[in-house]
């Protein structure tokens, strides 16, 4: 379900560019409207550059974020194993709405991550820990 957002609600992802992917502190991650299952986050990451979108789950979007949560409840009989990935997009509007807001939330996702939503704990933790500089 989407939603829209306002420039002053960026927060820290203001700072990023260039589609770099940067690891947000979690100091943070309050402030960070785009967050699912934010009590279960083990990281979160974002990439963008409004400037030049990229084409993410059908929208042309000028930032993503993903979000690393802790499943403590795997489902049976599934491939699900304790680490699920949520990407989350957004997308410039063609013109400012009246009450100021600019962009478009929509999420979140399961696929298009950086990461496959259930991937395996130790290929997951393996690569989150290697990506991402850290956003100050």
């Amino acid at each position: 379900m989407g939603r829209y957002l306002k420039p002053v609600d960026f927060g820290i992802l203001a700072k990023c560019d260039n589609w770099v992917i940067y690891e947000i502190p979690r100091s943070h991650w309050d402030l960070i409207p785009t967050v699912h299952r934010k009590e279960d986050a083990i990281a979160i990451f974002a990439s963008g550059c409004f400037e030049q979108p990229q084409r993410l789950n059908g929208f042309l979007a000028g930032m993503g974020v993903d979000t690393v949560a802790y499943e403590a409840n795997p489902k049976p009989n599934t491939k699900e194993e304790e680490i699920n990935v949520y990407h989350t997009i957004i997308t410039q509007l063609p013109k400012v709405m009246p009450d100021g807001s600019a962009y478009w939330i929509e999420g979140p996702y399961c696929n298009q991550a950086l990461q496959p939503h259930w991937p395996s704990a130790k290929r997951a933790l393996d690569y989150y820990a290697k990506i991402g500089t850290l956003l100050e």
